[in-house]
C-alpha cells in the first residue's frame, strides 16, 4: 500500500492515512487502500480494537476534489464513488473502530470519523464541511449519519455555513468523545480501547450493533438518495464553477444553474 499504513499492537491495528504532502486527501487510490485495509483487519483474529489516524499535520483534507474534474458527468461521477464502499465496510467491521483526529478534519473525513464508533480529538483539532463551497452536498451516506450525531439543527449550521470548528467545540456539540492534547492522542485512544476490550468480546459487539441497528433503518432510507443526490450536483454549473475556484484558489461565482 502507497498511501495506507497499518501496525499491529496486541489486539489494536492502527490504520494510518499516509498522504501527508496532500493533508491525506482522500483520493482514490487512497480510498482503494483503505477499503482493503478495512478488509484486512476484518479477517484478523487478533484485532479487536481499530483505530484510524492521520500521518503529518492532517487527519484528512477530505475528498480530492483534483480527482473530481468540473465537466465530470453525474454518471461518471457515481461509478467513481470508492468512498461510499469505503464508509460501507467501515459501518459493516465487527470490531471497535476509533477515530484518533490528529489535525484538520475536512468534509469527507468528517464523514470518515462518524462512520467509527468513538472519536478522539488532539486539542489543535479542527472539523469543517466545505462541501457545498464546491457546489455539492456532503456524500457518502455521511449527512443522516451526522444529524444521527450532532441533531438537525448543528447538521444543517455545520453544512450551511462551512463554519470551522475546533476540537473544544466539537466535543461541546457531541462530535467527538474526548479531547485530548495532541502528544497523547493514541495513547488515549488505547486507554479507550483497553477499557472496551475488558468487557466480553461478543458481548461489545453485540451492543455496537445493537445501538447501530436503532439508527440502520432511518439511515439507510436517507442514504439511498446519496449518490443520485451528488450526481445531480456534478450536472450543474454551480459544481463547475465550485471545483473551479476551488482549484484555482479563488472565490466561487455562483449562478445558481
Amino acid at each position: 500500500m502507497k498511501y495506507i499504513s497499518i501496525e499491529k499492537d496486541g489486539y489494536f491495528s492502527i490504520i494510518k492515512l499516509n498522504r501527508p504532502e496532500r493533508l491525506n486527501a482522500l483520493s482514490r487510490q487512497l480510498l482503494l487502500e483503505l477499503e482493503g485495509a478495512i478488509g484486512l483487519v476484518a479477517k484478523d483474529e487478533e484485532t479487536r480494537i481499530v483505530i484510524i489516524t492521520g500521518e503529518g499535520r492532517a487527519f484528512s483534507a477530505g475528498a480530492d476534489f483534483k480527482e473530481v474534474p468540473p465537466e465530470m458527468s453525474g454518471a461518471e461521477f457515481r461509478a467513481s464513488e470508492a468512498g461510499h464502499r469505503v464508509m460501507k465496510a467501515l459501518a459493516g467491521l465487527e470490531k471497535i473502530t476509533i477515530a484518533a483526529i490528529n489535525g484538520l478534519a475536512v468534509g469527507g473525513a468528517v464523514a470518515l470519523a462518524i462512520y467509527c464508533d468513538l472519536i478522539v480529538a488532539a486539542e489543535g483539532a479542527t472539523f469543517s464541511i466545505p462541501e457545498l463551497a464546491r457546489g455539492m452536498p456532503l456524500l457518502w451516506g455521511a449527512t443522516p449519519r451526522l444529524v444521527s450525531v450532532v441533531g438537525p439543527l448543528k447538521a444543517k449550521e455545520l453544512i450551511l455555513t462551512r463554519d470551522v470548528i475546533d476540537a473544544k467545540e466539537a466535543l461541546r456539540i457531541g462530535l467527538v468523545n474526548r479531547v485530548v492534547p495532541t502528544d497523547e492522542l493514541i495513547t488515549a485512544a488505547k486507554e479507550m480501547g483497553n477499557k472496551i476490550a475488558s468487557g466480553p468480546p461478543m458481548a461489545v459487539i453485540i451492543v455496537k450493533n445493537y445501538i447501530n441497528a436503532m439508527l440502520s433503518t432511518n439511515l439507510a432510507d436517507a442514504s439511498v438518495f446519496d449518490s443520485y443526490l451528488g450526481a445531480l450536483c456534478v450536472g450543474t454549473e454551480d459544481f463547475k464553477e465550485g471545483v473551479a475556484s476551488f482549484l484555482e484558489k479563488r472565490e466561487p461565482r455562483f449562478t445558481g444553474r
